[in-house]
């Protein structure tokens, strides 16, 4: 007597059955990479999976996130991971070949000499964009206070002629466009300067909230 018929989704004789596993999708990181983030990253496939290379890749991703990171840099930064594991495999094969080798022709540089600098200068090219050697941590430094100081300058210019008692100007948006008007002399309103109308739209926005 046969039994019933076994469902074609059913697990074969002999076979233990196993639920499918379920896909997990990646989180989606987006803004500057906080450090942790950065040394959460997945280590590249297309390295192999080993410690040394793994304390390499936490090194550069923590580093670069000091200067903030984006979600976008890291395929650069996979770059420069792969270009310093090459150069360092590159070396190893020099020092266990040594610097010169034999062909058809007698005695001959090593061809892993020039491709040990090849990846050095990729690797030194792709650190300068993420500010990671002394050069360009300087030139980052510079650029920053270059920046403040400029700061500094445009705010001292927009205070000029910014009158220390408010009480004579006021205020008013016209045709899309804050207006300032000088109400103890007789001229016709006309916008001022961007230090004057922000303190004035401040002084608007204090005196709504206290009605």
């Amino acid at each position: 007597m046969k039994g019933p018929a076994r469902k074609a989704t059913s697990a074969r004789l002999g076979t233990a059955h196993e639920a499918p596993k379920t896909q997990v999708a990646p989180a989606i990181l987006t803004g500057a990479l906080t450090i942790e983030q950065a040394a959460a990253l997945p280590l590249p496939c297309s390295l192999p999976h080993t410690k040394a290379v793994k304390n390499l890749w936490r090194t550069i991703t923590t580093d670069a996130a000091a200067h903030d990171l984006r979600p976008g840099d890291v395929p650069i930064l996979e770059m420069l991971l792969v270009a310093t594991f090459r150069h360092q495999q590159a070396g190893q094969i020099v020092q266990k070949v040594g610097a010169m080798v034999k062909s058809t022709y007698g005695p001959m540089p090593n061809p892993m000499l020039a491709e040990e600098r090849h990846q050095a200068a990729l690797a030194d090219r792709l650190a300068q964009r993420f500010a990671l050697s002394p050069e360009a941590r300087v030139r980052l430094d510079l650029l920053n206070v270059s920046g403040q100081m400029m700061l500094q300058t445009l705010n001292a210019r927009l205070d000029v002629n910014v009158p220390a008692d408010l009480s004579a100007y006021s205020g008013d948006i016209i045709d899309g466009e804050y207006v300032i008007e000088n109400r103890s002399a007789s001229t016709t309103p006309r916008p001022g300067n961007r230090r004057l109308t922000s303190l004035l739209a401040a002084k608007d926005r204090e005196q709504t909230a206290t009605q």
